[in-house]
C-alpha cells in the first residue's frame, strides 16, 4: 500500500484523535486572588493562572500526549490541504473508496456513471494527492498497554 493510500485511510482515525485531544485538553485559566480576609494575607489583589480541565476530562495528559497531539495535528492539516485540490467529483472518489471503504464498482453503481468514469476520477486524484502528500510523513498510532493486554487475552481465548 502506498504511502497516500496509508494516510487516507489514517486520516479519520487522526481526525478523531486530534478532535477528542482538544475536546478535553486541560485549558489555562487567569483570575485573581484577593487575600485580604485570611490570615497573613497581603491584601492586595494578586494575578494566578491555573489549568483549569474541560468536563469530562480525559484525565492527566504527559508530554507525550501533547507531541503526537502536534503530529496528529500537523498530518490532519496537510492531508485536508492536500483533499482541497481535488475537484468535488475527485473528492467524493476518494472518500467512498479510502474512508468508507466501498469498491470502485459500488461507486460507479451509487453515482449511477460508468466504473471507466470513477476510475478516471479515482486515478486523476491519486495523483494529485502523491504531489501534495509528498513530503507528509505517516504517523504511528501508539498502543496502549490496555489495548495490547485484551488483545493478549483474545488471543488465549
Amino acid at each position: 500500500m502506498s504511502k497516500v493510500e496509508e494516510l487516507l485511510k489514517r486520516y479519520l482515525p487522526y481526525k478523531h484523535a486530534v478532535n477528542v485531544y482538544e475536546r478535553h485538553k486541560p485549558i489555562p485559566s487567569a483570575g485573581i486572588a484577593n487575600y485580604s480576609g485570611m490570615p497573613g494575607g497581603s491584601g492586595a489583589p494578586e494575578r494566578f493562572f491555573a489549568l483549569v480541565g474541560k468536563p469530562a476530562d480525559m484525565g492527566y495528559t504527559s508530554d507525550k500526549d501533547y507531541l503526537d497531539y502536534q503530529k496528529y495535528k500537523t498530518a490532519v492539516i496537510e492531508i485536508e490541504g492536500a483533499l482541497d485540490t481535488l475537484t468535488e467529483e475527485q473528492l467524493s472518489v476518494i472518500r467512498l473508496k479510502w474512508m468508507q471503504d466501498i469498491t470502485l464498482q459500488q461507486i460507479s453503481k451509487r453515482k449511477h456513471c460508468g466504473v471507466t468514469t470513477v476510475k478516471k476520477h479515482h486515478r486523476l486524484a491519486m495523483g494529485r494527492l502523491t504531489d501534495a502528500l509528498r513530503f507528509t510523513k505517516l504517523v504511528e498510532i501508539e498502543t496502549h498497554e490496555k489495548a495490547r493486554e485484551c488483545d493478549l487475552y483474545a488471543t488465549v481465548i
